[in-house]
């Protein structure tokens, strides 16, 4: 059970200072370290607040931000006791934490955020705090894509934009920005490809400053295989969005939340308010709901979301299939033209996406169509 403590003033010590600090992110040094004036507790993180309390972030964000660093863990197959700091910021305190070119920034492992949950730095944090670096770059920010948190998607019908060369990325230290989302396919091919156990195997075997001959020896050494030949079979991987080639993690395990019906209309509700433990967020001023849908087979359905006043919300959604990129899953979105959509059979997540001022209870009605 997390514990939540409120302090006008607290003593925290001071952070580790850290010569490598990652992807240019060098959060200063003054005296705001001790002025946190709210914190929760959970299992592997503290979560402490600057200016920012439980009532600033949706009922579900402060938990989620523990499962998904617990799923991290397991992961990397790090000690279960592995705990971090994570440091929640007003835009006044962030204000020359990071980078300008960065919405947020982890430094020794402690991130340096103004939303809950920042999946993207509990990656980095995680990964740091259990090895005591960072892996190499193109697979530190590339695990850090896999595991983020979703984001709204309207040009579904488009091919994937990744930029860069992965060749040329091996050995960038530190990855550019604009080059993340190549190296987030980057890292859902290995993990795909290799699995877990052998992507944290690389990251042991490889410094964050490396040489290509780094990457030949421990492709060779941990994954049977020369760089080569690894990089070719990369090259026939299926390009995919972020939001297909992500991880998903707690998002699409479990039972589904609805299963749709061939002949039948199935109607069930989401709350969207922030205070409801079902949301998380803010995260790019949205609130976020996920629900888990089973289509028992293929079938044509559409998605239809009603808000309180029986019309039709206005809010973004994405629905998903829970199948890796390989699968070159499904991704469809809100659009005005129709919702009527052609779903292959197994489990889809639905992430509905909703402005902070719109809490309201959700009606989705799922409508076979032939």
């Amino acid at each position: 059970m997390a514990r939540i403590k409120r302090q006008n003033h607290g003593h925290l010590g001071l952070l580790a200072v850290s010569l490598v600090v990652f992807a240019g992110c060098q959060p200063d040094a003054p005296n705001w370290r001790d002025e946190y004036t709210y914190v929760w507790e959970g299992e592997h993180v503290s979560v402490y607040g600057y200016e920012r309390g439980e009532e600033d972030a949706c009922g579900g964000s402060l938990g989620a931000v523990d499962r998904h660093s617990a799923s991290l863990v397991e992961f990397f197959g790090f000690d279960e006791s592995l705990h971090y700091d994570y440091r929640w910021m007003s835009q006044q305190i962030w204000e020359g934490k990071c980078p300008p070119e960065f919405g947020a920034c982890t430094a020794a492992g402690v991130p340096h955020t103004r939303t809950v949950p920042d999946m993207h730095e509990t990656a980095h944090a995680v990964s740091y705090t259990g090895r005591g670096r960072f892996c190499p770059s193109v697979i530190e920010e590339g695990l850090a894509e896999y595991f983020a948190e979703p984001r709204f998607y309207w040009r579904w019908w488009t091919d994937p934009e990744l930029p860069g060369e992965i060749g040329e990325l091996l050995t960038a230290a530190p990855v550019p920005f604009g080059r993340y989302r190549r190296a987030g396919h980057f890292a859902s091919f290995l993990v795909e490809s290799y699995g877990s156990e052998a992507v944290a195997a690389l990251c042991e075997a490889i410094p964050f400053d490396n040489a290509i001959e780094d990457w030949e020896d421990a492709t060779r050494a941990v994954l049977g295989v020369e760089l080569q030949d690894l990089l070719d079979d990369y090259g026939s991987y299926p390009l995919c969005h972020n939001q297909q080639y992500r991880a998903r993690l707690g998002e699409c395990g479990g039972e589904p939340d609805a299963t749709a019906d061939p002949d039948e209309e199935v109607v069930f509700e989401v709350s969207m308010d922030c205070s409801d433990p079902g949301t998380i967020g803010p995260l790019r001023s949205h609130t976020v709901a996920t629900r888990r849908i089973w289509f028992p087979e293929e079938m044509r359905t559409g998605v239809f979301i009603v808000g309180e006043d029986g019309e039709a919300a206005t809010l973004d959604f994405n629905i998903q299939q829970c199948a890796p990129c390989s699968a070159e899953p499904d991704l469809y979105t809100s659009t005005d033209l129709t919702t009527v959509f052609n779903f292959r059979a197994g489990m889809y997540e639905l992430i509905l996406f909703a402005e902070p001022e719109q809490s309201q209870t959700l009606t989705i009605r799922l409508a076979p169509f032939p």
